[in-house]
């Protein structure tokens, strides 16, 4: 099996949860590297690095033990116009972190161009079973997007997970993905990522009272 990343896009995004199957017993815990702009956090099951330097990313995921993103562009933001893609892979000026109790908030997410600016705040919220993501976005004008990632989560690898159920019953098979351009997407607000032969699982779930939700995967 060819090596390429598998990628999962929410398109319309005020809250998801990130959260496996199983008893936890470890506490939440929260280390941030003010010097290398790097915070770690997570409980018994799950563990995430945000670098923030001049950028917001999540460069590391870990479930149960298991390395499912290991790279620069792991979680991110992104908005794509006729004319142009702006990430928050690259961002105009330093975001700021904070860390309370069982919280990290990332303040001053800005990125855009002279025609677009757009400011975000990330807050993640860490409990024993889950880790909430709330991103909270405003943009300098209205615009037509033509592609949304709030956020787009991208794999190591395409054999990270076998495949995804969804909220409404139906299934995404990863092995029919077997060229890059291959694109499967629909109307879900969940996710639910197994792997039989690494006996590991990961359930992504998106809330957006009144809106509706799409995910996409390539």
């Amino acid at each position: 099996m060819k090596k390429w990343n598998l990628m999962m896009r929410c398109f319309i995004l005020l809250m998801f949860c990130i959260g496996v199957c199983g008893t936890v017993l470890a506490q939440p815990t929260i280390k941030n590297d003010a010097a290398a702009k790097k915070v770690t956090f997570g409980n018994g099951r799950l563990s995430l690095t945000l670098d923030y330097d001049k950028k917001a990313t999540v460069t590391q995921l870990t479930v149960n033990g298991q390395h499912v993103i290991q790279h620069n562009a792991g979680v991110y933001s992104m908005l794509r116009t006729r004319n142009a893609q702006y990430t928050t892979l690259s961002l105009s000026s330093e975001p700021s972190v904070a860390t309370t109790g069982n919280t990290v908030t990332v303040n001053g997410i800005a990125y855009g161009d002279k025609d677009l600016s757009i400011q975000e705040t990330w807050k993640f919220t860490v409990t024993h079973d889950n880790i909430r993501f709330d991103i909270d976005r405003t943009t300098s004008k209205p615009v037509t997007a033509e592609d949304i990632g709030s956020p787009v989560f991208t794999f190591d690898r395409i054999n990270t997970w076998e495949g995804a159920y969804q909220d409404y019953g139906g299934l995404a098979w990863f092995y029919l993905f077997n060229k890059k351009r291959d694109t499967y997407g629909v109307r879900s607000s969940t996710s639910e990522f197994w792997n039989s032969k690494t006996n590991n699982g990961l359930t992504i779930s998106v809330s957006a009272p009144g809106k509706q939700i799409a995910m996409d995967y390539s």
